[in-house]
């Protein structure tokens, strides 16, 4: 599953301040870890895609996708990475959850525990329905 937008997607690419980026406040992964592979494929190859970021009003980022590679970023001691930057309110929360449930199983899997709390997460919002979840389950 993708974001959901309700108009065509309008993102800048730019090279962003690692530390520019607050790690998210939350996120279905419970535990940012393991990223020793990451890193080195990093520092190896670059980023093979972008974080995914949300300018906010005043100027500052909300991390929509990439958390792990932001991590693996600062373990390798990087000062700016590539990202994708959406303007601020383009995203609404069900959807930045729900996104970021499929982002990570597409990338390294949640957890069971994970999964389930995200989903309960997601559902005690009352936004997407049944139908929703299970299109990225």
């Amino acid at each position: 599953m993708r974001l959901i937008v309700t108009e065509a997607p309008v993102y800048t690419s730019a090279m962003v301040a690692v530390a520019a980026i607050p790690a998210p406040a939350e996120q279905p992964r419970l535990k940012v870890d393991d990223l020793d592979d990451l890193q080195a494929s990093i520092e190896q190859h670059g980023f093979f895609s972008s974080v995914l970021l949300e300018q906010q009003p005043d100027g500052s980022y909300r991390l929509i996708h990439g958390a792990r590679r932001l991590q693996a970023a600062r373990q390798a001691g990087l000062s700016q990475i590539p990202a994708q930057v959406y303007p601020a309110g383009k995203f609404s929360p069900a959807q930045v959850w729900l996104s970021q449930i499929n982002e990570n199983e597409r990338r390294k899997n949640l957890n069971p525990i994970e999964k389930a709390l995200a989903y309960k997460r997601l559902r005690s919002g009352g936004q997407p329905g049944q139908g929703d979840i299970a299109a990225v389950c």
